[in-house]
């Protein structure tokens, strides 16, 4: 390990395992080996599977009531570091606050280096949360504890970062600076000026710089770190969290000069966008290596880039601990050395055999003046990004229309603000009653403090692309009033009131992209070419022999019914592990009409274009040529890693094998879909939460949609919630019914427009019932990706 050869180290581990456990079943060494393992498959970024590792070693220890409680303390506090490094924060501080009660009630020593590091890692979880008091009570407990041994607590503790930003962040800017700067002085001795640790340190001491009143130290360490930093191939070692904190600095910084300079606001765009480049990279990279087996050369490339940036991650980690050591460690920094030129080699020919690989993963961050240059005269383009205090907004239209707006709005409390109003779309029921009022005078608030002040530039466009970041990620903004409105009193039909509204869907048509850039990737892409049939259609799957044998079960029409997945992801109680596979997923028989009436409303054939029942699975789908279908519509369970055991990507529910005598698992995963050749200007995802975060990050676009624009979809249609099954028909049957469904977006709007005014539900009396006009029914799905056809 302290080599880099993580495979090696991966190997010698199972073979301990292996051995422990032939010797003895209830040997104490084997969940402490496993724990081990956890930690280096984790270093491989393999994250989902080293959880899985981590949680069987403490259920050995805990099963195993003759091994030493103490050793689950460690245990312990590795598995909160693999969920931390998954962005699951709240459950790695309830993992990182046992594994420290352990330690205390065990009365471990109170200078045991694990006790100190599950402290840290307990720290580490509260500083996420920007809970800083905390972590510098806790890293005041680390340094009492580790008195008397000062060279361990320098080597694993004295350029500690998270302790450093606690400084800052309670105002001790004199203390932080004084260490930041003792830091960077070490750093640059003993890794380097140009190392991404140094540059981390740099940054953060200029936000003390900044804090403490000294301007031109912090613009001096800003250039310096980000100079570095900007670069997501430099970044290696360095901590997102981290980054996003002195880049959310800078913009404070330089926004509150800056008015609206458009230098500035230019610089402050690109670097949002390489953070939300970032997020992409780090959720389809490990993919694309899988992905690329029918390009054996692109997939030994790959692998080889893969296995240089571990070892350079692992033995970066080495080389600070052998530099606090005192120990010798030139032969480190050479192999370092060694290993970044070879993996900017590799790189460079990947960028150069492969360039749409490479523009995927790692797309180059847009400017203004070339977003500017790729949008038609009637579109718009706002880049969104909050930070901790501030919500910074660039409205960019055609010419040299452009707008920087800064809205006192941070993350937490926007956060608040879409929770309240995605509240709406979560009925605590099936029954009409139980779906919520959707909070009318909130939206419009939400949508002044955050784009009336950029009006003059959006307001006369048809449409709208938004690349949006954080909380607002996950609320359409179609849904927020343009206009102050007084709701009337409730009426007849139920929800009947919503329809006067002025929603934004009702003026403009709105699109989500992944990031700026993947616009631009996807105009790149030219005209469709050869001769297209209009559509191929999965949708209403078997799960199990019970659903096979209910198909004919009716839905009530006095309930509503929607296609909610329930989750089987178990909360991290580990004495408790939940178990589920493909026959509890419920079934989705009113997905059959849908597709059927799309077909029809395309005047394509069902029998040779949609496929039902047993016929929608794998094999199917893998048979088909689907370069020569415009629109590919699905109409199943989107599922995320944990649905299902053994799940550890994104997927698409398909038929059990076993009901449709294919081979398979009955699941079309991420890499399977990146592995499809498309040609198709729609990808519809009919199902629940295909638009939702798949974990790698709170981004608006799943990890199913990067793989259908992967495999070549230049627009999906996604879900954000479960959707009610009658509305979800008439919305997307309403999309292919228009005019020029060429203009995806503008279809949209208008099926969606469509429903507001005009859509009822009747019963089987020809009685009106309710109205489609609250958003729960016209709101949950969005466009991702181009909204046109050029």
């Amino acid at each position: 390990m302290a080599r880099g050869e993580v495979k090696s180290a991966e190997r010698l581990l199972r073979e301990a395992i292996d051995n422990f456990t032939r010797y003895k079943v209830t040997s104490p060494e084997i969940p402490i080996v496993r724990s081990k393992l956890a930690e280096i498959i984790a270093a491989q970024g393999r994250m989902l599977e080293a959880e899985n590792e981590a949680r069987l070693a403490i259920a050995h220890a805990i099963d195993n009531r003759r091994i030493d409680k103490i050793v689950s303390g460690p245990l312990l506090f590795r598995f909160s570091t693999i969920l931390i490094d998954q962005g699951r924060v709240r459950e790695a501080e309830k993992i990182a606050a046992a594994a420290v009660g352990v330690f205390q009630r065990r009365c471990s020593p109170a200078d045991s280096i694990e006790f100190a590091d599950a402290r840290r890692a307990l720290a580490e979880a509260f500083a996420l949360q920007g809970n800083y008091r905390e972590v510098l009570t806790l890293h005041d407990a680390i340094k009492r504890s580790l008195d008397g041994k000062s060279k361990q607590y320098q080597s694993r503790f004295g350029n500690d970062m998270t302790l450093s930003y606690a400084l800052i962040d309670q105002g001790r800017l004199e203390e932080a600076v004084g260490r930041l700067s003792t830091t960077v002085g070490q750093l640059i001795t003993s890794m380097g000026s140009q190392h991404p640790s140094t540059a981390e340190a740099k940054g953060f001491l200029a936000i003390a710089n900044w804090k403490a009143g000294d301007s031109v130290a912090a613009d001096r360490n800003f250039e310096q770190a980000l100079t570095i930093l900007r670069d997501p191939k430099q970044r290696t070692g360095v901590r997102p969290h981290n980054y996003r904190l002195i880049v959310e600095a800078y913009f404070d910084k330089m926004s509150a000069t800056a008015g609206n300079s458009v230098a500035v606001a230019n610089e402050l765009f690109m670097l949002a966008e390489s953070l939300r480049n970032s997020k992409v990279k780090e959720s389809i990279s490990a993919m694309g290596a899988r992905a690329a087996v029918s390009s054996p050369e692109l997939a030994a490339l790959l692998r080889r880039e893969q296995d240089a940036r571990i070892r350079v991650a692992v033995l970066e980690s080495t080389l600070s601990n052998a530099v606090a050591e005192g120990i010798d460690s030139g032969v480190l920094k050479s192999d370092i050395e060694r290993l970044r030129m070879a993996q900017s080699a590799i790189l460079a020919e990947i960028a150069e055999k492969f360039p749409d690989y490479a523009e995927l993963v790692d797309p180059a961050p847009m400017s203004i003046t070339q977003a500017q240059q790729i949008l038609a005269g009637d579109e718009v383009l706002i880049s969104t990004y909050t930070g901790r205090d501030r919500t910074y907004l660039w409205t960019v239209g055609d010419g040299d229309a452009f707008h920087f707006t800064v809205a006192p709005l941070g993350y937490d409390e926007l956060q608040r603000h879409v929770e309240t109003l995605r509240s709406a779309f979560a009925p605590t029921g099936l029954s009409l009653s139980s779906i919520p009022d959707f909070d009318v005078e909130l939206g419009h608030q939400l949508f002044e403090d955050l784009f009336a002040e950029s009006e003059a530039v959006w307001k006369s466009r048809r449409s709208i692309f938004i690349a949006a970041h954080g909380p607002l990620g996950h609320l359409p903004i179609s849904v927020l009033p343009t206009q102050s409105f007084k709701m009337p009193q409730k009426r007849a039909p139920l929800f009947s009131r919503y329809r006067d509204v002025p929603f934004l869907a009702r003026s403009h048509a709105v699109a989500v992209l992944p990031s700026v850039s993947s616009l631009q990737a996807l105009r790149s892409i030219g005209a469709p070419s050869g001769e297209r049939k209009p559509l191929i259609a999965f949708g209403d799957p078997w799960f199990s022999e019970e659903q096979v044998a209910e198909q004919a079960r009716k839905v009530s029409s006095t309930s509503i019914k929607s296609r909610g997945l329930f989750r089987f992801r178990s909360a991290p109680d580990l004495s408790d592990y939940a178990s589920a596979d493909l026959s509890l997923l419920p079934p989705l028989p009113e997905t059959a009409g849908e597709l059927n009436e799309i077909a029809e409303a395309l005047g394509v054939d069902r029998g040779s274009n949609v496929f039902l029942g047993k016929m929608a699975n794998e094999d199917v789908v893998k048979s088909f040529k689907l370069d020569s279908y415009r629109i590919i519509a699905f109409a199943t369970h989107g599922l995320v890693p944990g649905d299902l055991d053994g799940l550890t990507q994104p997927a698409l529910a398909l038929s059990a094998p076993q009901l449709s005598g294919v081979t398979g698992d009955g699941l079309l995963t991420m890499d399977e879909i990146m592995n499809l050749n498309l040609n198709a200007d729609w990808v519809i995802l009919s199902a629940c939460n295909t638009g939702s975060s798949d974990g790698a990050g709170a981004e608006a676009i799943s990890g199913l949609g990067r793989a259908f624009f992967y495999a070549g979809g230049r627009s999906l249609l996604v879900t954000n919630w479960p959707v009610e099954t009658n509305s979800a028909r008439k919305l997307t049957t309403g999309i292919f019914k228009s005019n020029d469904w060429s203009d995806r977006a503008g279809a949209l709007r208008e099926s969606m427009v469509n429903l507001i005014e005009h859509g009822i539900f009747k019963n089987r009396k020809g009685e009106q019932v309710y109205s489609y006009a609250h958003p729960i029914f016209w709101a949950p799905y969005m466009l991702v990706g181009d909204s046109r056809s050029f």
